[in-house]
């Protein structure tokens, strides 16, 4: 899962830097952070998915701030970095 947080976080990334974000890889993320959000919601792991996964869809239809998407990127980050037990 380490990797996926990884990819999430690039992804978050380019979309504060409005980069296009194809519509299938944001589905498959998406789909991916709600699968892993809904194993245990009151872990703040998956907390920090969840909001990952609101963000993305907001960066589809909003213009949400870059700022957000940077923290929300570095979180979701150490989280991957951080799950491989370095």
């Amino acid at each position: 899962m380490g990797f996926f947080d990884i990819n999430v976080a690039i992804v978050l990334t380019a979309m504060a830097f409005d980069c296009e974000i194809p519509a299938k890889a944001a589905l498959i993320f998406l789909a991916g952070l709600f699968a892993k959000a809904g194993i245990s919601i009151t872990d703040i792991g998956c907390i920090t998915d969840f909001w990952a996964a609101i963000l993305i869809i907001l960066g589809f239809f909003f213009d949400p701030p870059a700022a957000l998407f940077i923290i929300t990127a570095i979180i979701v980050g150490i989280k991957g970095i951080g799950s491989f037990g370095i």
